[in-house]
């Protein structure tokens, strides 16, 4: 029932060559961080453009309004240690994959890609700016413990 969509940033190669330059743990924690933040803007819009009904229906009593499922989740199986990858989903609600894209009886209201679409620009800017603040701190704390 769940489709897919990856991103992938771009065009990082300068950090990635500072990163590298970092102990391992190091880079994961820096990395694992900057990813988050990206993700955490992502599901920000999302959940500003989740379709709220007018009544309570049987699902959301069930399994509770959607915006309140949406989550973030650190995917670890099959993703190799120097990347990190997370990914926003409604949880356990199903209302938001039928809105999304539609059933027998109701049509496809897009809410989840538009929302995706309009906040990319700004994670990746987060990532940026995570990423850079994370490898400069953290070098920062490695040449200190040096000298």
């Amino acid at each position: 029932m769940t489709r897919l969509t990856q991103s992938r940033v771009v065009g990082l190669r300068d950090a990635r060559a500072i990163l590298k330059k970092l102990p391992q743990n190091v880079q994961r924690r820096v990395l694992n961080n900057a990813t988050r933040a990206g993700a955490t803007v992502m599901k920000g819009a999302v959940r500003r453009k989740a379709p709220i009904g007018v009544e309570p229906s049987d699902l959301s009593e069930k399994y509770g309004p959607l915006k309140d499922n949406i989550r973030i989740v650190r995917l670890k199986r099959g993703v190799p240690k120097d990347q990190a990858e997370y990914r926003v989903d409604t949880g356990n609600a199903p209302q938001g994959f039928w809105a999304e894209f539609g059933t027998s009886r109701q049509p496809a209201r897009p809410w989840f890609r538009p929302a995706a679409d309009s906040a990319w620009s700004r994670a990746v800017a987060r990532i940026k700016e995570r990423l850079a603040a994370g490898v400069a701190r953290e070098a920062e704390k490695l040449g200190k413990s040096q000298r």
